[in-house]
């Protein structure tokens, strides 16, 4: 059976083992500050984060400023965006939308891979 030594005394334990008898934890490390856990953010506002407004979903006939893209996909998510939520010819920008279309070709690929 593995054992674990503890850093701060020494001791062997078995591996089942959560906290020394000298008080040093072995147990699952919590979340980085820096990083936390996915979407927690939009919830955390104690850390110093702001608050996070629900973007408006474009309307039929608008496109979306690479800005207001940004927001869209900030909350949404880029995956969700891409694949879903936002066509290719919602976006102002013909470059981004070369790019949105290539990206929606790839994850339709990688979907139909997934799926076999």
């Amino acid at each position: 059976m593995a054992k674990k030594t503890c850093p701060n005394c020494g001791t062997e334990w078995g591996s089942r083992k959560k906290v020394c008898d000298c008080g040093h934890n072995f147990g699952v490390k919590t979340a980085s500050e820096r990083y936390p856990e996915p979407g927690k953010w939009v919830d955390d506002n104690m850390k110093g984060f702001e608050p996070i407004e629900v973007p408006e979903k474009p309307y039929d006939g608008e496109q979306v400023s690479n800005a207001e893209l940004r927001e869209i996909v900030a909350y949404e998510g880029l995956g969700f965006c891409i694949h879903q939520y936002i066509p290719p010819g919602k976006i102002k920008s013909k470059a981004l939308q070369s790019l949105w279309r290539k990206a929606k070709q790839a994850m339709v690929a990688v979907v139909r891979e997934m799926d076999k």
